[in-house]
């Protein structure tokens, strides 16, 4: 179960929270998920994750002006050639899976600068089996790169309505 590692984190920042497993608990409401002001949708180990409900689910969130981070190293994988992933996430799928463990920050960027992930495991999940590249489309930008692979390793949007994070990798390694 990859949520405890972000359960974690959010405890040990004292941040206040609810999870959803959909898994367990199926499918959640559009009124329900529209309460909340951020969301982390974390896709885990699942290959193709996102149903297109669940897809549908997130555009609808982010239209009524949600702030989204999404995590899935299987997202561009299995979605990178859909409206969705274009349209929503803002970004062009480049490459399945770039097999390297190190993500760092774009020096300079407010979200990601000095920021370091080393996917090896340790204390953490240890699930980085296929992390994804892609690149920003017009209005997007880069917020995390692959150290010594091309592609962006996580795409930052933000608009009138809404911003997303997307990142390829499975931050939880």
């Amino acid at each position: 179960d990859t949520q405890e590692y972000y359960k974690a984190d959010l405890d040990s920042n004292a941040i206040v929270y609810d999870t959803w497993n959909i898994e367990q608990d199926w499918f959640p409401s559009q009124s329900w998920i529209n309460e909340f002001d951020y969301i982390v949708w974390e896709t885990g180990d699942s290959r193709d994750a996102l149903s297109v409900d669940e897809q549908t689910l997130i555009e609808n969130y982010l239209d009524a002006g949600g702030n989204l981070l999404l995590i899935g190293q299987y997202i561009g994988d299995d979605h990178g050639d859909t409206e969705f992933f274009t349209n929503y996430l803002h970004a062009e799928h480049l490459e399945d899976n770039v097999d390297v463990p190190q993500v760092g920050g774009v020096e300079g960027h407010p979200l990601s600068d000095g920021m370091q992930f080393l996917l090896i495991g340790g204390a953490a999940a240890g699930n980085n089996e296929s992390p994804s590249a892609s690149a920003p489309l017009e209005g997007a930008e880069t917020i995390f790169n692959y150290q010594g692979a091309d592609g962006a390793a996580g795409i930052y949007f933000k608009n009138d309505s809404y911003q997303v994070i997307y990142l390829g990798f499975a931050l939880e390694a």
